[in-house]
């Protein structure tokens, strides 16, 4: 059977809008390769050397005799990488503390703990090996090194986040904020920093879940104390650059992710996935951060595979286009948050998405400033009729 290469986020938007003209090639009718596999997160397979081609076909063949997914090589790459790279940084500067590496070993977690946070994502609502060896070793070995609790994503994300939906009983919902006002981000991000360990254990209690709340509370403060156990053998120093920079990095992003992810609501439809999360395309973050733009398309379903979201919005732009999704092109989460804190609605709408194409700048100022606004207690109790009774 005749397929076709998954289309890319790089391009997608020029055929999601030739898709609404009817003015698309026929041949992307055809069906998708649900084996396409990309070992590496900044090229394609066949752009590899092909001097090197053999041997990366052994490795991408080697790889598909445990994953669960044969599309899920990149994941193996992170991992050796952090094995190879990141883990001996770590130790090294944990050994000796030199100004020069804890600038450089900052640099280097600026730049990968974005992608390992989203690897974690992917694995946390999918298992990637066949063993559990690869899951395993990212989600109790190598989570420390890149700011992560043990347990903490996971049980936050998977178990409580997607269950609430972004709505009242949600510890990160945004529906009590502006979103664009940073004071109120602020009471946002040190609820999560400081409480998060305590506050999600309270609600897995109440909700019966009395084990969960327990890997919750255990994983998160026995990481904080085995990390924070270090200060007692090694230059504080380099315990501050070994372990809590990450620590703080990998917070901030979360918290603004989320924020950002949820910032513009239809607060007459806040239970409507399709405008309640907002969907980021053509970005290089999308490139190393396994399409994580798409959070539309992950919230109408979190085990979608992170290669196909471009092609599910892609197939279902029309969808996109009657919901007034909010879409953003050519920016990442951090530019949108940055850009909220200060109110700057003329460069968001500038990045803004208009699949109708009859909006002026006034209109799309207008619209997101409106959806960014907190909802009233009147709309949630209209939307989530049970939270006040």
């Amino acid at each position: 059977m005749t397929v076709r290469e998954p289309l890319r986020d790089s391009t997608i938007l020029g055929y999601a809008k030739r898709k609404l003209d009817n003015t698309l090639d026929p041949k992307y009718n055809l069906p998708v390769d649900t084996e396409f596999n990309r070992a590496f997160s900044w090229f394609a397979n066949k752009d590899v050397p092909s001097v090197l081609q053999p041997l990366l076909q052994q490795y991408v063949k080697w790889t598909q005799t445990f994953l669960v997914d044969p599309r899920d090589t990149i994941f193996i790459s992170h991992i050796i990488f952090s094995f190879a790279v990141v883990v001996p940084s770590t130790f090294l500067l944990l050994y000796r503390f030199n100004w020069v590496h804890a600038i450089l070993h900052t640099v280097m977690m600026v730049v990968t703990i974005p992608p390992f946070i989203l690897m974690l994502h992917c694995v946390s609502h999918k298992k990637t090996s066949k063993n559990g060896v690869a899951d395993f070793l990212i989600h109790y070995i190598l989570c420390p090194f890149y700011g992560q609790t043990w347990s903490t994503f996971y049980y936050h994300h998977v178990k409580h986040h997607h269950i609430e939906d972004n709505g009242p009983e949600d510890l990160s919902s945004t529906i009590w904020y502006d979103r664009d006002n940073w004071m109120h981000f602020a009471i946002y991000y040190f609820r999560f920093y400081f409480l998060i360990g305590m506050e999600l254990p309270v609600y897995f209690y109440k909700k019966g879940k009395l084990n969960w709340g327990i890997n919750v509370f255990v994983g998160e403060y026995l990481t904080i104390m085995f990390i924070s156990s270090f200060f007692f053998v090694f230059d504080p120093r380099s315990v501050i650059f070994a372990w809590f920079v990450p620590l703080n990095f990998s917070r901030i992003g979360m918290m603004t992710g989320n924020w950002t992810q949820h910032a513009f609501l239809a607060q007459d439809d806040a239970t409507n996935d399709h405008k309640t999360a907002l969907t980021v395309v053509e970005s290089v973050y999308n490139a190393t951060a396994f399409n994580d733009g798409y959070h539309t398309s992950h919230h109408l379903n979190s085990i979608r595979h992170w290669q196909d979201h471009p092609e599910h919005f892609f197939q279902n732009i029309e969808k996109y286009k009657s919901e007034k999704v909010v879409i953003f092109r050519d920016c990442d989460y951090w530019l949108i948050w940055c850009h909220l804190m200060v109110k700057d609605y003329k460069w968001l709408a500038n990045h803004y998405v208009d699949l109708t194409g009859k909006m002026t700048m006034d209109d799309k100022i207008t619209f997101l400033r409106n959806r960014a606004r907190r909802l009233t207690r009147e709309e949630i109790a209209k939307c989530y009729p049970n939270y006040y009774s």
